[in-house]
């Protein structure tokens, strides 16, 4: 599933994936896999997404975030 398909306050763990494609700035932030990311809040108007990623908040374009494979946290303890 892609970051952007969980709700606000849901958590997810980032997926396996090439961290190569992703702007070195999320990668700086934390935004690797295995690491878990919130979504604090969704901006109007398919305007940015506003993540916590550890203790580091901060806001992404759509498109990117859409980019972002994760798993979400409830899924991962049931399997």
């Amino acid at each position: 599933m892609r970051l952007t398909d969980l709700n606000i306050n849901e958590q997810g763990i980032i997926s396996e994936q090439d961290i190569n494609l992703l702007p070195a700035k999320l990668v700086d932030f934390g935004c690797v896999p295995g690491n878990v990311v919130s979504i604090v809040n969704y901006a109007p108007f398919n305007g940015p997404v506003y993540l916590r990623v550890q203790e580091t908040f901060f806001a992404v374009r759509r498109e990117i975030a859409d980019f972002i494979e994760v798993i979400r946290l409830e899924e991962k303890e049931v399997a």
